[in-house]
C-alpha cells in the first residue's frame, strides 16, 4: 500500500511543483506532504482501508 500511496502523491504533486517552483516559495519542499495529507483525507472519507465497521 505504501508504494501506491507514494506514486499517487508524486503524481499529484509533480505538476504543481513544476508550475510553481521559482514562483511560490518552498513549493518544491512542502507540496508532496500536502498532497499526501489531502489524498489520505479523501481515502479515509471514502472508507477505503478503514478498519471501522458501521
Amino acid at each position: 500500500m505504501r508504494r501506491k500511496q507514494d506514486a499517487q502523491t508524486q503524481y499529484a504533486a509533480d505538476p504543481v511543483i513544476k508550475k510553481y517552483t521559482g514562483v511560490l516559495a518552498a513549493a518544491d519542499v512542502y507540496t508532496r506532504s500536502h498532497a499526501f495529507v489531502l489524498l489520505e483525507s479523501i481515502r479515509l472519507d471514502l472508507g477505503v482501508g478503514s478498519p471501522v465497521h458501521p
